[in-house]
């Protein structure tokens, strides 16, 4: 077993990060979702997956505490939707990205388009 599992997620995450700069956007037919605030939006919920999962490996469950200093652009914000010991579901939204919202679990983010 890898002795630093805080070092070998870093590490996986760096290299998914790369991995995925190499996808196709799926949202290239919508200008909204390809706007600046929307990627400033998808980016912040990417960095409060990982502060999560950080947060679990430190202390052993999951607590909010990690997204203390989670920095928001301006009209993002997150929405606790559940919250356990097993588990999380963070909504994340901006006023300027209208009926799109992105969940951030412990299986990820996505993208999710609101009715």
């Amino acid at each position: 077993m890898y002795r630093n599992p805080v070092r070998l997620l870093l590490m996986n995450l760096i290299a998914l990060s790369l991995l995925s700069a190499c996808a196709p956007r799926l949202s290239a037919n919508n200008p909204v979702l390809n706007s600046t605030q929307a990627l400033g939006t998808a980016k912040t919920a990417q960095i409060a997956y990982h502060r999560m999962e950080i947060g679990l490996l430190q202390t052993g469950e999951y607590t909010t505490n990690a997204l203390l200093e989670l920095q928001l652009p301006q009209g993002v914000r997150w929405t606790l939707q559940d919250f356990n010991s097993q588990g999380y579901e963070l909504y994340f939204t901006s006023d300027a990205v209208g009926g799109y919202a992105w969940s951030v679990s412990p299986s990820g983010v996505r993208r999710l388009r609101l009715r």
